[in-house]
């Protein structure tokens, strides 16, 4: 799989289903400026509860981790780990 190399990337597990990619956004904007958000799909296009945010800088990347990392979200709490790449969507 194709990926984008991103040094402030994090993996996030566990936010709800009905979750699209601005709601992902507004949990991670208090810590730093998001930019990139990527949930990642089922072929039908389904949520599978996990996906990656990519952060500007190490210091925005080191906030959201302190932060949120085992935070519940609707409780269930949010795993969140540092992240090497952020995968490329996938074409039709």
């Amino acid at each position: 799989m194709k990926s984008l190399r991103t040094e402030h990337a994090l993996l996030v597990d566990g936010f709800p289903l009905s979750y699209a990619e601005d709601d992902l956004k507004r949990v991670f904007a208090p810590y730093g400026n998001v930019g990139l958000v990527q949930i990642i799909r089922d072929p039908m296009g389904m949520s599978l509860g996990f996906g990656y945010v990519a952060l500007t800088s190490e210091p925005e990347l080191q906030a959201a981790l302190a932060a949120l990392n085992g935070k519940p979200l609707y409780e269930r709490p949010l795993i969140v780990i540092r992240s090497e790449s952020v995968p490329l969507p996938r074409r039709a």
